[in-house]
């Protein structure tokens, strides 16, 4: 049940301005404005001819592929708030997971912090679920890492760039594990006491993620996130197979890794723009026409991105229906 404190919290009363239907209202505008012009430059009426090959068991197979990749991440999700002790049902944790990806199209995906407000209702500090937050994005960007030397390799291209996001990645794990860090930010002599509480509130979540990244649980959620990210991978390759292209599997897995990777470098919401422009780019490279890489494109991220964002609309909708009949 939510608590009077939970209501009052500023965090709480920004969202419940709906601040968050803007900001998904204007990605939304801005996405489609995008895609129109995409369509008309490649000639609108063979990227949906081409678009029209994709049958219905492929789509069914394609959403399947993405509904695994939630669920596998949504497992780990799970492990991490367990292993901070906090054990949550997980009917109502799975929703509060989901509804994460409403916000996916927020800078930084910043916006799917929202699951805090959720979980802080239900007694999870927020430095603890920031944490799994912190944790889930970082072996993402490894795991993602890891699909993305499959694409270099199908692919023939430089790895440069990628070997020194894995390094980035690694060194932040490592010092994030770091005792010494720790401390020395515990100690760190602040006399104002909101920024003493706010430091209070960082070295918590240090501590959170140092746990949630001890090498054991860090294989396992490498492993997880590499299955799940690996079969919207697969999805692609579903796609481009029912579209007539000839993409290997290695070459489909690895070129929606690297334009996962390209949108996260674009800074720009959900990677929009940006991913789309290397997903296709690497297909019409592989072989592909422009029409139907443009579409193949288009598709995979409808069945992924926002087919999540849809998702999490839902799940959100659901939580506060919940909550309405729980005030």
């Amino acid at each position: 049940m939510y608590s009077q404190r939970s209501r009052k919290d500023p965090l709480t009363k920004h969202y419940h301005r709906h601040r968050w239907l803007t900001a998904l209202s204007v990605s939304v505008i801005l996405s489609v404005a995008l895609y129109l012009v995409v369509l008309i430059s490649a000639d609108a009426s063979r990227v949906l001819d081409a678009a029209r090959r994709l049958s219905a068991s492929g789509w069914c197979a394609v959403l399947a592929l993405s509904l695994g990749n939630y669920a596998l991440r949504f497992v780990r999700w799970h492990l991490y708030l367990r292993r901070l002790g906090h054990r949550i049902p997980w009917p109502r944790h799975l929703a509060i997971y989901i509804s994460g990806f409403a916000m996916t199209t927020t800078p930084g995906k910043a916006g799917e912090a929202i699951r805090s407000l959720y979980l802080h209702a239900r007694g999870v500090p927020y430095p603890v679920s920031l944490a799994a937050l912190f944790s889930e994005r970082l072996v993402d960007l490894l795991s993602v890492l890891a699909l993305a030397a499959i694409g270099i390799a199908a692919l023939g291209v430089s790895g440069t760039w990628v070997a020194i996001a894995g390094a980035i990645g690694l060194i932040a794990v490592l010092l994030v594990r770091s005792p010494t860090i720790v401390a020395l930010t515990a100690r760190m002599p602040i006399s104002h006491d909101r920024l003493a509480h706010w430091r209070n509130h960082f070295v918590h979540l240090l501590q959170s993620s140092a746990s949630l990244l001890e090498p054991r649980l860090l294989i396992a959620a490498l492993l997880l996130g590499v299955v799940s990210w690996g079969a919207e991978g697969v999805g692609l390759h579903v796609i481009a197979e029912s579209l007539g292209l000839t993409v290997s599997l290695p070459r489909a897995v690895g070129i929606y890794a690297l334009a996962m990777l390209g949108g996260a470098a674009s800074l720009v919401p959900g990677g929009l723009g940006g991913a789309e422009a290397v997903m296709a780019g690497l297909l019409a490279a592989s072989g592909a026409g422009v029409p139907e890489a443009v579409a193949a494109t288009l598709i995979c991220r409808a069945a992924t991105l926002w087919f999540a964002i849809l998702l999490g609309m839902i799940a959100m909708g659901v939580l506060q229906v919940r909550k309405t009949w729980q005030a």
